[in-house]
């Protein structure tokens, strides 16, 4: 599935996912303009005033920016959601061929009602593969 393809697919999913909460979304997975980084951006609008996202929001769509293939999505899983906060961390766990690995997942920029994140391995060297 083509970038483009894929990015339409997780953006329909998501408006679907959150307008059933009564927010609205739009997500895209791709490079952060600002560092050229793989990074997940989700924009939506809850009826709260503070701008966060939920944990297993965090945790979908983490899975599918560290997915090799769209269809077999690695297991995440976090501590908590996200602060629409530059710089605000969240410990997460990611499940490679049956072992956690710890991975943080940081808000790298926050324009308007949108939160643009990356996921990293706390170590690289130690995942396989």
């Amino acid at each position: 599935m083509n970038s483009r393809m894929r990015q339409l697919l997780i953006t329909g999913v998501a408006a679907a996912a959150l307008a059933a909460t009564g927010c609205s979304a739009s997500v895209s997975i791709g490079d952060d303009p600002d560092t050229s980084t793989p990074a997940t951006r989700v924009s939506f609008t809850e009826k709260s005033s503070e701008l966060s996202l939920p944990a297993s929001t965090l945790e979908e769509y983490s899975a599918k920016q560290l997915a090799n293939d769209p269809a077999n999505l690695p297991q995440v899983r976090c501590d908590g959601g996200l602060e629409g906060t530059v710089g605000f961390t969240q410990a997460c766990q990611v499940q490679i061929a049956g072992q956690w690995y710890p991975y943080t997942a940081t808000v790298v920029s926050v324009v308007d009602d949108q939160i643009n994140w990356r996921i990293k391995a706390d170590d690289p060297d130690s995942i396989p593969g």
